[in-house]
């Protein structure tokens, strides 16, 4: 360049291009456009904050963002490490669960292990029972024998006391409870067997009542056929003690079989319509049985079964 052409050179003409602009601000911006005649200024340029590389204006920043491979990489690697930190959280809370799992399996095994030992008593206090019940059933023969001896002109048989299976079919009444006791029942605790007793027990094939409450304050009851048989049973004992051991093997059953239908659903998908529908229902099922369990084994002892028998049978 000549020192004439330099001088020529005012603050609104390119240096590279001659090109004159009409503002100053026109040539600043021709420099920052141009390919030819723009100013390497660091201080202006746009710098890609991922793969470094300088941009003239910050729309060539914006579209190089669109396809940068190191923003990509960036952002694939942030997307990585939030999935394992994710992943890390998940394997966590499934440890937790797992020993919270852990935790009721073992309360479970104890309570499975109260059972056994409480069915273990039941079983030791059925065969007291039925002890018990032989040596009475001997003893009342003898009784009724001596008594048709010297009362053979007696045309009725009244019986004030006395043991209930000499009159009722004590076989008979354990197979109803067998057949027709049905977890239903069980729902509705002492209340759901004093319905049973009452339908299936209290009343004839006829459907006469021949055991009913006389006294509902003392919790009186009182059997008799038609045959003039009565037996006088205060706080109904006597039948208690006759059902007793037949509901108690019905109720085990009932559970067992619960037992079974509960490890079947719960192998079942969770999204399985049956095991949403039934399972619920069969938890109930086996919570009930086993809390009855224990009040029938205390039953004869706190009267609540009376209780219940006395609302239905007076």
């Amino acid at each position: 360049m000549s020192d004439n052409q330099s001088d020529n050179i005012d603050d609104t003409t390119c240096e590279k291009c001659r090109k004159k602009f009409s503002t100053k601000s026109n040539l600043v911006a021709h420099k920052k456009k141009s390919r030819t005649c723009k100013e390497i200024d660091i201080d202006e340029n746009y710098t890609c904050n991922y793969c470094e590389k300088e941009l003239s204006t910050i729309n060539n920043l914006n579209r190089h963002l669109l396809t940068c491979a190191e923003k990509q990489k960036k952002q694939i690697q942030e997307n990585l490490e939030k999935m394992e930190k994710t992943i890390k959280e998940l394997q966590e809370n499934n440890k937790e669960l797992q020993e919270s799992k852990k935790e009721l399996q073992n309360q479970n095994k104890k309570y499975e292990e109260k059972i056994e030992d409480k069915d273990k008593q039941l079983e030791d206090k059925n065969k007291q029972i039925q002890e018990l019940q032989e040596t009475i059933r001997d003893l009342a023969s003898k009784a009724i024998d001596n008594k048709s001896s010297s009362t053979s002109n007696t045309t009725t048989n009244i019986i004030q006391g006395g043991d209930l299976t000499l009159y009722m079919n004590k076989e008979e009444i354990h197979q109803k409870i067998l057949t027709n006791l049905v977890k239903d029942n069980v729902y509705t605790g002492l209340k759901g067997l004093a319905e049973f007793v009452k339908s299936h027990i209290a009343t004839d094939e006829n459907g006469k009542q021949i055991y009913f409450c006389v006294d509902a304050s003392r919790q009186f009851f009182c059997f008799k056929d038609g045959q003039g048989n009565e037996v006088k049973d205060p706080k109904a004992t006597k039948m208690i003690k006759m059902i007793k051991p037949s509901i108690e093997e019905r109720l085990k059953k009932i559970r067992e079989d619960e037992n079974i239908e509960y490890d079947r659903l719960k192998n079942l998908s969770i999204y399985n319509e049956e095991r949403i529908e039934k399972l619920p229902i069969c938890e109930f099922t086996l919570d009930k049985a086993s809390k009855l369990m224990f009040e029938v084994y205390d039953m004869t002892n706190n009267n609540k079964m009376a209780s219940e028998m006395v609302k239905l049978l007076s």
